[in-house]
């Protein structure tokens, strides 16, 4: 599984229209497009903390507002990890 199906399985638990992911693109800003809250981003990066086995830094989460910035961050951290 890549990283943007890893991404959409976790994504899809803080969802409450499942249509809403369906019309996610790369350059979607998560929270208005799948019209989730602050405390709902909160949980969602832990989950991917956790999923990735990585760590995101509270001034990295200021940035991450989209698909695309999520996996490039995940793309970073995990090339880092390997490294």
């Amino acid at each position: 599984m890549n990283i943007e199906d890893r991404l959409r399985k976790l994504i899809v638990k803080y969802v409450e229209r499942e249509e809403l992911l369906d019309n996610l693109s790369e350059d979607s800003v998560i929270k208005d497009a799948l019209i989730i809250d602050s405390l709902d981003m909160i949980e969602l990066i832990i989950d991917i903390e956790t999923e990735f086995e990585i760590r995101i830094a509270d001034n990295e989460v200021e940035r991450l507002n989209t698909l695309s910035d999520i996996k490039k961050l995940i793309n970073q951290k995990t090339k880092e990890g390997a490294a």
